[in-house]
């Protein structure tokens, strides 16, 4: 009596959805300025101390210019927003498949 090897073969559809494929990379002087922010917002301080932090230390916008209270709102909101789309990602799978295949 001969065997045949058969082989059993699970097959299914697997939809993913993101939003942090279209990202984009920001260099890391504008990531560490980011960190920054937020570190010293947890720390307990006000939109406008924060911006006379950075300008004390002599630390500028990405176009060279001093912070203000509003653009360290919008910058925290930014980065808040950014890391909630790096976050976003469904998936879903689909019905599953069995086949025999014979060889």
């Amino acid at each position: 009596m001969t065997h045949q090897a058969m082989d059993v073969v699970l097959a299914f559809d697997v939809s993913v959805r993101t939003r942090t494929l279209s990202l984009n990379l920001l260099p890391d002087g504008r990531m560490e300025r980011h960190w920054l922010i937020e570190q010293l917002h947890e720390d307990g301080l006000l939109d406008k101390e924060i911006a006379d932090f950075l300008n004390l230390a002599g630390i500028t916008t990405p176009s060279g210019l001093p912070y203000y209270s509003e653009l360290v709102f919008v910058t925290r909101r930014k980065s808040r927003l950014r890391s909630e789309r790096r976050k976003e990602m469904a998936m879903q799978v689909g019905e599953l498949r069995f086949y025999l295949n014979q060889g």
